[in-house]
């Protein structure tokens, strides 16, 4: 099928997988927000709704 050396197909992916020397260390966040959530929709169920007290119950 034309792939000589399907081998060097992996290790190719695997060096542009791995993240450079030079780069910084990942932010640890506190709050315990999964790495795979947008902070943006984390941030918007971390605002406080205002309770109605004219709301009876």
């Amino acid at each position: 099928m034309g792939n000589e050396d399907p081998d060097a197909d992996v290790a190719e992916q695997q060096r542009e997988a791995a993240p450079p020397e030079d780069a910084e260390e990942p932010v640890v966040d506190p709050g315990g927000m999964p790495s795979e959530a947008n902070p943006a929709d984390v941030a918007e169920q971390r605002v406080v709704v205002p309770e109605d007290d004219d709301y009876e119950r």
